[in-house]
Parts: structure tokens; sequence; C-alpha cells
């Protein structure tokens, strides 16, 4: 008859398994060599293994059995020769059943704050802690061993019988299912978990995903208390630490479960006799960083102060090291927003998902590769979203200004970008890239793909590049769209001019010249310039006049636009972007597209007049100016107007007007809104078709689609991108934008005047200069009406009063005028009234 065993097999078994039976438990020690066990190997590990929560105060008799094959019998294990023996008579079977009895000799003095796991029941009175003398396990005995012993039996379900038993918890090593139900058997107990603003709390029993939850656990929970640990025992097997306080009874062990995975805490005294610290070595700048990623998130310009405070009132400890703190918020900016050098191998995958989703944008990557053995590296990234391409096509007027910024994280860059001009006048990107630097490369390749994206320019519909003269740009446009016509921003211009030529007339006449609408007041601006100073005069006119002045821009363009103040409108607008890793950076500014032409056209489907509402608040201004006007009619749709001493002639058919606005901006001038008034017509009806709400609509109804989550995206089956060339500059990075030399800062008023003080209080007495001392009687007057009585009173009831500056007319002097009760000296310097 056959026999049919588990876990046997004809070969000898290299690594054994031993089963502990003890207390009506089960528990497994794996991966056993017998080449390499002796008796002391396995009373260790069984200790550990079955006695790992047990007081090292309370005294064990310990008693190791090994059933043995085929007799139904028990074989004391108390050598190594006895542990030899085992394994032979093992030596075809895996596992290796032994059992542990354990009797108390000594109960001594347990703390009272020593907690033990609740599922172990050391009462003497309990049977079960006879161990070998116990029936039961005598019993369990023989049938394990009888089983394994191999007889011939009649039925040959008898191991099948034991193993579907109940009465012992047997973990079986089998693939099958009931290997994860007899391991949940060992499971029992409260699983750690902390909510948000409550304190960490551990206890005995309490289980852990794995060996480093615990140990994150174990960190929170000694920086939480105030107090440094030592560890003993930092394994993945166990880990057993006490406070490093002197005499401090504070002590924890853990160690995993049978499954190897899960932890739980064996052992722990949660007294403490130490004194409380407020500096702890665990608070590292990885902790610090983990535990505000929150905070940083909604406050992203957090400074190291702010940072030091909220690590102070939350856990009670302080940061002595400034630069642990600047490493804790480059570590939380990185888990927040990405780390840079990694989402540079993003861009591939984050060019393919946009392409997907937002089907007919333009999205370009560059790679820099110096031979096949090498990754490639970044180099330049192109993006133009379908719906930003149509828009401007259908809706916008054909005027560009091109600029670029400097991005401010560790790998530098510069980002350039298209910006053009709705119906509102109001910013609307067309495309943007990420290049190494402004050279004439770099704008080649951005100038490319935007040529890709305009189509050809035509005759009918003109296209204008207006530029700060960067380097290298205006070779890219004539090289690359040499049709185009190209402005440059009066801004830079001026700078230069002045640099060489300074003076307030030089600049006067500048401007004048740069915003003429005709040849008449251009030809004056420049006459004037030329008897000033003719070398300003002549250099001037080197550059061309269809670059810098109105009179001689482009009227299919309909811009009259003198500054390239657009662009640096919107490097302001993602200024909070430009430290950003480039995947965060690009997707940013994608998102901030999204938002912001939906927003405008649902504002703009609530709009009444027939233009854009910054027109329309211009067409009011116009009208208004328009009133000093006066309008001759000469017939047909010709009429003559007089401003002034100035006469021009306004023709409706030809759609032009002698000063030549009307046919630069594609808005009514002054002279236009009068004729208009007298023919009692719309002038709204008279702006160009790129300034009404129908053509305003159209160019934001499109969508740039949202994208889902970076975790939802596929795999990449490119290689590894490598970020560009790491440079650094010497010294500290710059944030600020560099500045004219006549540039104010932010915030700062220039002073255009100064407070001269003419008046002192001196001995009692206030002196008058020769101004204020011709007044005096009109101060008695002003005082007489306000306050009812005279001067003199008024001044001994003040007992100071300072006047600053010289009155010049009685009116000015009454809005000076101020009377207190009692004013102290302070409220007077504070409100600027007065002074010492």
């Amino acid at each position: 008859m056959e026999h049919r065993y588990d876990n046997v097999s004809m070969a000898s078994i290299y690594l054994h398994n031993l089963v502990i039976h003890y207390m009506d438990k089960v528990f497994i020690i794996t991966k056993v060599d017998p080449d390499r066990y002796c008796y002391m190997d396995m009373f260790t590990d069984v200790c550990e293994a079955t006695l790992g929560n047990q007081p090292s105060t309370m005294g064990m008799v310990l008693t190791m059995h090994c059933a043995m094959l085929g007799f139904g019998d028990l074989m004391d294990v108390t050598s190594t020769d006895d542990v030899l023996r085992m394994f032979e008579l093992y030596r075809r079977i895996s596992n290796i059943h032994v059992f542990l009895g354990a009797s108390e000799i000594d109960s001594g003095d347990v703390g009272d704050n020593v907690i033990f796991d609740k599922e172990c029941d050391f009462s003497v009175d309990d049977e079960r802690r006879v161990g070998s003398d116990n029936e039961n396990t005598i019993s369990a005995c023989e049938m394990i061993a009888s089983n394994l012993g191999g007889g011939r039996q009649e039925n040959n379900d008898v191991l099948s019988d034991y193993q579907s038993n109940d009465d012992f918890d047997f973990i079986s090593n089998s693939d099958s299912d009931d290997e994860c139900d007899d391991i949940n058997r060992f499971m029992c107990g409260k699983q750690f978990e902390v909510q948000e603003g409550m304190k960490v709390s551990l206890e005995v029993g309490m289980l852990f995903g794995n060996v480093t939850e615990f140990r994150e656990a174990l960190r929170d929970y000694i920086i939480q208390e105030g107090f440094e640990i030592v560890r003993d025992k930092n394994e993945k097997a166990r880990v057993t630490a006490h406070c490093s306080g002197e005499g401090c009874l504070w002590r924890i062990h853990a160690s995993p479960l049978p499954d190897g995975v899960t932890y739980k805490i064996k052992t722990f005294q949660s007294e403490h006799t130490c004194v409380r610290a407020t500096k702890n070595t665990n608070a590292t700048s990885a902790w610090i960083a983990k535990k505000l990623a929150k905070r940083l998130r909604a406050n992203p310009t957090m400074k190291i102060d702010g940072i030091r405070s909220e690590i102070r009132e939350t856990y009670g400890i302080e940061t002595s090291k400034k630069w642990q703190l600047y490493r804790a918020r480059v570590k939380a900016r990185d888990e927040i927003e990405g780390n840079h050098g990694k989402s540079y191998n993003k861009m591939y995958v984050y060019a393919e998902v946009v392409r997907e989703t937002n089907s007919g944008s333009l999205v370009k990557i560059e790679y820099d590769r110096l031979s096949l053995n090498v990754n490639p590296t970044f180099k330049r990234f192109f993006i133009c979203f379908e719906a930003m391409k149509n828009e401007f096509l259908e809706g916008c007027r054909p005027f560009i200004g091109l600029d670029g910024c400097h991005l401010k994280g560790p790998y530098g860059g510069v980002l350039l970008a298209a910006i053009a001009l709705d119906e509102n006048n109001r910013l609307f990107p067309v495309a943007f890239a990420i290049v190494e630097g402004e050279t004439k490369e770099s704008w080649n390749f951005f100038l490319h793909y935007l040529h890709t994206i305009i189509g050809t320019v035509t005759h009918q519909r003109p296209m204008c590049f207006m530029t700060d003269r960067q380097k290298g740009i205006v070779e890219a446009i004539n090289e690359i769209i040499p049709e185009a016509t190209h402005r440059v921003c009066c801004r830079h211009l001026y700078n230069n001019f002045k640099k060489r030529f300074p003076g307030l007339k030089l600049r006067n006449f500048f401007w004048v010249a740069a915003r003429a609408y005709n040849n008449r007041v251009f030809n004056f601006a420049m006459d004037k310039m030329k008897r000033e100073r003719k070398e300003a005069y002549e250099w001037l006119m080197e550059k061309p006049m269809h670059s810098w002045s109105r009179h001689a821009f482009d009227p299919k363009v309909r811009s009259d636009h003198v500054t390239n103040n657009m662009t640096e409108s919107f490097n302001q607008w993602i200024g909070d972007l430009r430290d950003k890793p480039i995947l965060t950076l690009v997707d940013s500014i994608r998102v901030k597209l999204m938002d912001r032409i939906q927003c405008r056209y649902e504002k703009a489907c609530s709009w009444e007049s027939l233009v854009t509402p910054k027109i329309k608040r211009k067409m009011d201004v116009i009208k208004q100016d328009s009133r000093t006007c006066v309008v001759v009619f000469a017939g047909g749709e010709e009429y003559e107007v007089t401003e002034g001493s100035s006469r021009f002639v306004v023709n409706f058919d030809a759609k032009s007007c002698s000063c030549r606005a009307w046919e630069i901006s594609g808005l009514p001038c002054k002279h236009l809104a009068a004729c208009i008034a007298r023919k009692r017509a719309n002038i709204e009806d008279y702006c160009d078709g790129y300034y009404s709400k129908e053509t305003y609509l159209k160019a934001h109804g499109g969508i740039i689609h949202p994208l889902s989550d970076e975790s939802t995206w596929p795999v990449g089956n490119h290689n590894q991108v490598e970020p560009p060339p790491l440079r650094r500059l010497p010294g500290r990075p710059k944030k600020n934008r560099r500045r004219e030399p006549d540039e104010p800062t932010p915030g700062s008023q220039s002073r255009r005047s100064s407070t001269i003080k003419c008046c002192i209080w001196r001995n009692g007495t206030l002196q008058l200069c020769d101004a204020h001392a011709d007044w005096e009687k009109g101060w008695e007057k002003i005082f007489d009406r306000v306050a009812g009585k005279k001067l003199a009173s008024v001044r001994n009831r003040v007992g100071k009063l300072a006047l600053t500056g010289c009155v010049q007319d009685f009116e000015d002097m009454k809005k000076r005028t101020v009377i207190w009760d009692s004013p102290p000296a302070a409220d007077i310097c504070r409100l600027g009234l007065g002074s010492r």
C-alpha cells in the first residue's frame, strides 16, 4: 500500500523549520541549517520566539522535547548531541515539531509599570504551564509523532485529518490559502494609527506594518516625549532600546511575527525618571521635512524663522543649527514639487500625455547626446497647446512680444515666451520654451516651431514681433521669419539712449517722437531734439523708424504699442514658479492658462456692450475729450474737425483721420468721436473687429484639457534623460531681477520734493517765519471760526504746535489747519502736520 506524507521526500532536507508548540500556540523558526546549529543556538531562538515578552525578573525552568518519528514518544533535547540526533530523525522532513515546557520557580519583584501581552497568561494555577507533564500536550505529541512515523496505516488521510484539526495552531508550510489563515492568528492586537493633531501612543501588543513603520513611530514618540534613547538592537529581526537618561527605567522591545514582516511590541515599560530635554538628535532634517510638508505646501515661501517657531510650538524642541532647517526645507520642497534633477527624465512622458489629451498641441524636446554609450542630456523644450494656437489665429491681433526670463533652479536655464494681446488688451500666451540660454541657436529653435504654429505670413495678415533686442533674436527673426516686421521696445531703447545723451529735455523729445501718430508731430519733436543736441538726433535717426515710432507702424497690425511690457508682465505672472522643477514649472503654467481662459470666457458671456470692457472705458474717455472739438460737415462721409489751432480731416468711407490714430490702433480717435456724436451713432460700431465681444468669445472658447495625476501616467519607453550640466556661479544665487541704475526698488517712491521746516517751537513760544507771520491774522480768523477761540489761547491749550512748509494761499492754509484738545507731539509728527 502506498503511503503519503506531507513535507516528506526521499532526499535529505538542507534547511528545516522548527515548529515550537507552547501554551496552545505555535511559533516558527525558519531556515535552520543543521550543519551550523548547536544546542545553544536552538535554546536562544526558542526563548526569543516564545518568551520575548516575559519579564526578566521571573525565574523559569524550560524543557524542550522533540517528537520521535514512528515511536509516538518524545525525545528530550538537552545537548548538542540531542540536536544532531533530532536533525537525523527529520532528515527527510522539513518541519521539526518541538514542544516547550516551562514552569515558574520565582515570581520576583515585577514593576507596576511593566505591561505584558494580554494574549499570554502566566498564572501558576493554569495547568497549561505544566509543560511536558500536561496530558493534552503528551497526547498531541504522540499523535504528531505517530502520524509522522510512517507506519502502514489502513487510512491514508491521517495526516490530512491532522492538518485540518483546529486543536493546535499549526502553521502549514504549503502554498495553500490555509497558510494566510494560520498567520492571521498571530496578528491579534491594536494596529498602530495616528490621527492628525493627536499624540503618538505605544503599548504592548501594538502591530506595525513593518520595521520601518515601527522605527518612524518610535522616533515620533521619543521626540514628542522629549528624551533620547540608546538602541541596543536595531536590526530587521528585532529592535530594542532604552532611555539614555541615567537610571531611567524606560525600555521597549519589538520583533516580527511569524510572517517575518509585521512588527509587534513585545515589551514596553513607559515610566520615565529622567528630565525632559528641549534638544533631540532624532529630529533630523528629513524628519522635519516630513512633518512640515503640509505647511510648506500651503506656504511655500515660509522663512527659516517661521519653520523654527513651528517646530518649537508643535513639538517642543529647539533646533539650534540653521543649516538643518535649510536642508529640511529643500527636502520638503523636493517631496512636494519633485526633484529638480529627476524631473527632466519625466518630460518625455509628460509630452506624450499632453499630445494624447490635447490633440493638435505641439510639444518638442531636444536632447544633447555625445555618443550612444551615454544617456542623452536635456537641452530644450517647446510647448504650444492646441487651444492657444487656434484662439490666437482666430481672434488675436498679429502682434507678438518675445522675451526670456532666467530660471532660478539649480540647473538654471531661460524660459522664452511668445505673448500676444487679446481683444481686451490682456496677456495671451501663445507658446513658451525652456532653453539653455538666450543665444541665436536657442532663439532659432523657438522661432522655428513658433513659425510652424502661426503659419506663413501674408500681406493680408502680416506678423509683427516686438523684442528687447536680446542676443541673437534679431538675427533669428530675419533668418526664420524674414517677412515679419520687427519692433523694438522703446523703454529699452531709451535706456541705451540716455546713457549717451542724458537730460530731461531729450527724454521728453524722445517719447513725443516715439508716440507720435503722424509725421507732423514726429518731425516737430525731432527738430527740437536736433536743435538741443545734434548727436542725439543722428543716433536716433540711424534706427529704422518703423521699429520704434508709431507713425511708421504697419496699420494692418492694429497695435500702437511702443513697449514690450506685456512680456514683462508675463514674467511677473509666473515669478513664483521660476524656482520650481521643470515639470512643476511647465504643468503649473498649463494649469494657470487653463483656469485663466475659462474664467475670462465665463465673464465675457455676461457683457452687454459690443466691445470689451477696457475698450469701452477707453471710448468713454475719448468721447469726453471730443467735446472740445469743433466739427464741420463737408458732405458725404467727410468732416473737418478743429482742435485748438489744428485741423483734421475725417473720412468714414476710407476709415481714416489725418491724425492717423484710428488707422494705426483700430480705435476711434477723439476727432472721429466728435463726428460720430454729430451723426448720433454708436462709437462702438466703429471699433475694429479685433476689439469686439464676439471675437473675444471666439478667442477664449477653446479648452486646455486637464491631465490626470502623475502616478497614472504610462511608463516611458525611453532612455534615461540626464539633467543639463550643473553650473554654479560664485556667491549666493541671485533671486531678484537686475534693475537699471535709475530704476527704483519695488515699494519705494522716489522723493520729488522735500519738506522745509520754517517754524520752530522755542522757549514755549512758536517762532514763525516771515511768510507765516504775514498770515497770522488769517490764522486767527480760521481758529475763531473752527474753535471759537483766539490763536493765543489755542496755543496755550495745545502746548506745542509746529508748522511745516510755507503757506502759499489762504485755501491751502485752511487744509493744513487742525485743532487738538491736547495732542501729543508724537501724533503731530506721525500725521505730518508738525515737528519738534
